[in-house]
């Protein structure tokens, strides 16, 4: 048995739809400037709001979850070395790759996902022989929020059977 023995995958970047073009603006230099007065609160609720069915479940305490590493100047700084350091050449680098994974692989993906398109999952599922794909229904591209309990249920559902029962 390998170090990695199933994989669960949720709305996962890939392939050559990754970055989406809402990251890849963020190469522009004119973000240099602009980042530093940014309020990373605001831009994490809306990008968060916009990603999600379920609006009510994305509150400011929420998005002050996900802004905090990035809300000083170097946590800024960072955020932007980060967008600007995703390249769709590497995922693509890995792409022959795909079809020699063996392990069970979930592939879980929200019906309206508004950044990665759910055929995105579906094109890599059909790149994995050994995955199963799962489009989840009135779901956006935050899963984990949307719905964190049937996504718990389902990542409990797919350890139960090949991890525990192994």
């Amino acid at each position: 048995r390998g170090i990695v023995s199933s994989m669960i995958l949720v709305d996962s970047a890939g392939m050559d739809y990754w970055p989406t073009q809402t990251i890849l603006r963020l190469k522009d230099p004119k973000w240099d400037d602009y980042i530093k007065r940014v309020d990373m609160v605001e831009g994490f609720y809306n990008s968060l709001r916009q990603g999600v069915v379920r609006k009510e479940k994305i509150t400011m305490e929420v998005a002050k979850m996900y802004a905090e590493p990035f809300s000083s100047e170097e946590g800024k700084r960072a955020y932007l070395r980060a967008a600007r350091a995703l390249d769709f050449r590497d995922t693509l680098k890995a792409l022959p790759e795909l079809n020699k994974v063996k392990i069970p692989t979930l592939i879980i993906w929200g019906d309206q996902d508004v950044y990665i398109p759910y055929f995105h999952g579906i094109r890599l599922s059909n790149q994995i022989p050994s995955s199963k794909f799962i489009l989840l229904k009135d779901i956006g591209h935050f899963v984990s929020e949307d719905d964190p309990l049937l996504l718990a249920s389902i990542i409990k559902g797919f350890v139960d059977i090949y991890l525990i029962s192994n």
